[in-house]
């Protein structure tokens, strides 16, 4: 292994692309509990819970689906891993070693050119919405400047929060692993505060039971509930596929398998167990007490009256934003773009971040629609999801 470093730092490799040393590979199982947590609670997976409600499943089926969803989350991240935890390389270098030089770069391009990009401008405008609510409840002027201008469908103080977000993700997924670990830790608690706390504010208001027994006006209760449990089960998983196939981006610095396979299996069933809880007693709960349904968590906190807690709830979605796009967007794009020229790109050059960033500063007028998300989706389970497992505990073992 370190013959084949050195080999590849004499023609010029990228450190990042580089197969890890073992002072570099030091992330423990703590390391990856936290990793992510901010990726499972976010504002579109809100709104996708939202949408279950539609299905005419009951609260306790959608708490319960999304629980299993995160078995085989856990699996498919830990999986996908694999190859990182034992080899030390990103999933960029790790598809070369399944297609060759060329053939990986077509599902390099579509992983971190395509896939990456398209969520990260959705995780972006649902964020600056986030932030146009957080600006807006101190300086309430703010969003009435510009009046009726309007830029790709964005008002002005819409374009500003927009652009001002963004430069703050690329900023957080420019300084790497260790400046992401910092973040996630921060994070963490955070997160268990504001939803746990939004949870148990809607129970207090309406009662478990009505909660319980919540259903959208005009939504009658599924008949043939077994078959829209499974819809359910796919939906959350679908939303992993794009960041499972590069788990290795992660797993890379992972001191042992077992410190990655441990760590991401008790940090997202923890994770999604209080997501399904928090985030069904939120929607149902808001719903039934503004009487009206309501499926994004944003219009939610705007309703309250208490300035610190409105603050405090908005800065922590922010930040959730923010991490789901370094890990699942900026950092998994970066490594992808890099292998495109190994030997020019580096993630400590200046020049590397004016090439990377054009291509992430795109999605400002890739507004995502529901067609492109599905499309995005589709490639992922289809396509890219098997590659790496089969690449490396199949196609290898035969030789």
């Amino acid at each position: 292994m370190e013959h084949q470093r050195e080999l590849y730092q004499q023609r010029g490799y990228s450190e990042d692309l580089l197969p890890k040393t073992e002072t570099q590979r030091n992330w423990k199982a703590f390391n990856y509990f936290t990793l992510w947590m901010g990726s499972v609670h976010n504002v579109p997976n809100y709104v996708m819970v939202g949408g279950f409600f539609i299905l005419g499943l009951s609260t306790f089926n959608i708490m319960l689906a999304i629980i299993i969803s995160a078995l085989f989350i856990a699996a498919a991240m830990v999986m996908n891993g694999a190859a990182g935890s034992k080899y030390g390389v990103p999933f960029a270098m790790i598809l070369r070693g399944s297609y060759g030089v060329r053939g990986a770069l077509f599902p390099g391009l579509l992983r971190g050119g395509i896939a990456a990009i398209m969520w990260f401008g959705l995780q972006c405008y649902a964020g600056s919405l986030a932030f146009l609510i957080l600006i807006g409840k101190i300086w309430p002027g703010f969003l009435t400047l510009g009046g009726d201008f309007k830029l790709l469908g964005l008002s002005l103080p819409g374009l500003i929060t927009f652009l001002i977000f963004w430069i703050i993700n690329v900023g957080i997924g420019f300084g790497g692993g260790k400046v992401l670990n910092k973040f996630t830790a921060i994070l963490n608690p955070c997160i268990y505060i504001v939803f746990g706390g939004m949870a148990i504010w809607a129970i207090s208001l309406v009662g478990i039971g009505p909660i319980l027994d919540y259903l959208p006006s005009g939504v009658q209760k599924a008949e043939h509930s077994g078959f829209l449990f499974l819809v359910v089960i796919n939906a959350v998983v679908a939303v992993w596929a794009a960041p499972a196939v590069s788990a290795s981006d992660f797993t890379q610095n992972a001191h042992s398998f077992r410190a990655q396979a441990l760590g991401q299996t008790l940090g997202l069933i923890v994770a999604y167990i209080l997501f399904a809880v928090a985030s069904v007693c939120i929607i149902a709960g808001a719903s039934i007490h503004y009487g009206m349904d309501t499926w994004n968590v944003l219009d939610i906190v705007q309703r309250w009256d208490s300035l610190f807690a409105s603050f405090f709830a908005v800065l922590v979605i922010l930040m959730t934003t923010i991490s789901t796009n370094a890990t699942g967007n900026i950092i998994p794009a970066g490594y992808q773009i890099a292998a495109l020229a190994p030997t020019k790109l580096k993630d400590e050059d200046l020049e590397y971040r004016h090439k990377v960033s054009p291509y992430v500063g795109r999605t400002i007028g890739a507004r995502i629609t529901k067609t492109i998300l599905r499309g995005d989706v589709i490639y992922d389970i289809e396509h890219g999801f098997p590659v790496p497992p089969k690449g490396q505990f199949i196609l290898k073992h035969q030789q």
